[in-house]
Parts: structure tokens; C-alpha cells; sequence
């Protein structure tokens, strides 16, 4: 079940303009999984209160243990994320209801595999994953197929770059690009390679991303689909 928090930022990380990592640490942590994502909010409240005005932001990490901190990408697109990254700074406090959300993993044997399908920041929830399943020497099952439209939007490439070569593929559809794909993620990519069993196909994004990939995966007759979506 959900729980409030107050929150203390602990570390900001500017990634590129508009786009911040936070650091955060809740005074009342509790597990999470990763994959799962939080709703924000600048003011402190607690349980019994009204809930103000917030967002929700996917996890870009996962619970080592339950005093575990939390990692979040804000990205300014007007409205309250633009007023998030203006008003944060380390040390500010705020307030988060969490965890949520069914985006998780499954339990994994050894011909499982995850095929993530996402588009820029739509990455976070995966970032999780991927921190996760290296530290169950596990992330062979993972297949990444990321779509950024120039290179400079790819974020996190260290952590991304722990994927097995022949399981990431990275499209890039605003610039030619050496070591991409340079367009958008299409069925071609997708068919035939993933067998339908044994695949779990992990979609995050924009609105318009998730309705498009999930309608290509529908095509190709895959049928076990989770989708990224704050609901």
C-alpha cells in the first residue's frame, strides 16, 4: 500500500538543459520495486491532509534495503515539472506518495526475456531495471530498444551500456548517428527475433510512443505487454 513521505533533496544532477536527476531521501522509507513510480509534490502535507496539487515520476532506481533513497528525472515542460526544477535545491524538502504502478518484473527463468521498448526520458523506469537485474547478475534477459532523437538526448549511458552488445539497439531519428539506427523503432526489429512465450514486452514513453508501440507488438501477435502508465 502507498505510504506519505516527507522527502529531503540530497543530490541534483543537471543532465542537459531542462532535465534534472534528484536524489531523494524519504523520513519514512519503504520497499519499492523497480519499475514503479511516485506522485510529488512541493508542499508538506501528511496522510490525513488533502492531497495538493502533484505528478507522478517514474523510479529511476530500486530498494537495496528498506532505508533505501530514491532517484527521480524531472524534465521541464512547463506547468509544475518546469516549477519542480526551479524551485528544488539540495536540501529543500517536499513531499511524495509512493510506491505505485505494475510496471515490474516477472519472475525470471532462464529463457525469460525483456524486451523494453522506449523513447528519451521514457528510459527511467528502465534505468531501475537495468540497476536491478546487473545485481542479480541477470540483465542477459534484457533487450533495450531506445529511441532518442539525437545523440545528446541519450541519457544515462554508463549504466546503459552495461547491456550485452547484441541486446541494445539504439535508434536515433533527427541525425545520422555512427553505432544507431538512424530511425524510428519499427516491426522489422521486433519480428521474428523475440519468441512469444517466453517475451515480456516493457513499453515507455510519451502517450503517442506507448499507443504506437503497443499497436505494432499487438500486430506481430506478442501478447504480454506492460505499459509505463501513471493510472
Amino acid at each position: 500500500m502507498p505510504i506519505v513521505s516527507q522527502c529531503t533533496v540530497i543530490h541534483i544532477q543537471d543532465l542537459k538543459e531542462g532535465l534534472k536527476k534528484y536524489t531523494l531521501r524519504p523520513e519514512r522509507p519503504t520497499f519499492y520495486e523497480a519499475g514503479q513510480y511516485l506522485q510529488l509534490t512541493l508542499e508538506k502535507v501528511s496522510a490525513s491532509d488533502y492531497w495538493p496539487i502533484s505528478r507522478p515520476f517514474s523510479i529511476a532506481s530500486y530498494s537495496k534495503d528498506k532505508k533505501s533513497d530514491l532517484e527521480i528525472i524531472v524534465k521541464s515542460k512547463g506547468g509544475y515539472s518546469s516549477l519542480i526544477n526551479t524551485e528544488l535545491r539540495v536540501g529543500s524538502e517536499l513531499t511524495i506518495k509512493y510506491p505505485y504502478g505494475d510496471f515490474i518484473l516477472p519472475e525470471l527463468d532462464e529463457h525469460t526475456k525483456i524486451v523494453a521498448l522506449c523513447s528519451g526520458v521514457g528510459i527511467t523506469p528502465l534505468l531501475a531495471i537495468i540497476d536491478y537485474l546487473s545485481s542479480i547478475d541477470a540483465l542477459a534477459h534484457l533487450h533495450l530498444h531506445y529511441s532518442v532523437k539525437t545523440m545528446s538526448d541519450l541519457l544515462e549511458a554508463k549504466r546503459i551500456n552495461l547491456i550485452d552488445k547484441d541486446h541494445l539497439h539504439l535508434y536515433v531519428t533527427r541525425e545520422v548517428s555512427e553505432g544507431s539506427i538512424n530511425r524510428r523503432i519499427e516491426s522489422v526489429d521486433l519480428e521474428e527475433r523475440y519468441d512469444n512465450k517466453e517475451s515480456y514486452f516493457y513499453i515507455s514513453g510519451s502517450n503517442e510512443f506507448i499507443a504506437d508501440m503497443k499497436t505494432m507488438v499487438e500486430s506481430l501477435g506478442y501478447d504480454k505487454i506492460i505499459v509505463d502508465s501513471w493510472s
